[in-house]
């Protein structure tokens, strides 16, 4: 079974899951200043390094230049919108694809837009922050043309701290090692 066959019908389970959580926790209770948290969890089926590489149209090293959430237009009986964050990150390095850009848009679930919160268990990234990206070229509902998201969202997003690599998903690994099992993953 492809990457792909399995990957998005699970974003599509962690979404409706997160649909039906904010349909029963509606805006009834709240009080003033309080905020709507949602999350999306792990649900994915754990993929190792050769399959997030075999999955992913462009792996990439880069830097964080800026970031924005932003909503789209409620649909399928929503009860709120869901949030997701547009990154502009500058390549530094191309592990896996071809990219003739120098900037390229990402685009992950979650964020803050006003009074709602969608937090995810993927490792937190910001403005400025060295990561290694798992992409795949438009590939769901929420990504605009020229803009990449990560193969598996919780999975895909690394972050670089020194020479170690922190994940959501997976135990910490030296840079190093990670480069070693993504050019593996490539010539298998």
């Amino acid at each position: 079974m492809t990457f792909k066959k399995i990957a998005i019908p699970l974003l599509i389970v962690a979404v409706l899951m997160t649909v039906v959580l904010l349909f029963v926790n509606s805006d009834a209770g709240l009080q003033v200043n309080e905020k709507i948290v949602t999350t999306i969890s792990l649900d994915e089926n754990m993929l190792d390094f050769a399959m997030l590489t075999e999955g992913s149209d462009l792996i990439i090293e880069g830097f964080i230049l800026r970031s924005y959430v932003f909503t789209k237009p409620l649909h399928d009986n929503q009860t709120f919108p869901d949030i997701y964050t547009k990154y502009e990150v500058m390549v530094t390095k191309v592990l896996k694809g071809e990219t003739e850009q120098n900037t390229i848009t990402i685009v992950t679930h979650g964020g803050q837009f006003n009074d709602r919160i969608s937090v995810t268990d993927a490792v937190p990234i910001k403005n400025k922050d060295m990561v290694i990206l798992f992409l795949e070229k438009n590939g769901t509902h929420y990504t605009d043309a020229e803009e990449y998201n990560p193969i598996a969202p919780i999975q895909g997003v690394f972050l670089v701290k020194d020479d170690i690599v922190k994940s959501g998903a997976y135990s910490d690994i030296s840079k190093s090692d990670l480069i070693v099992a993504i050019d593996t993953a490539k010539r298998n």
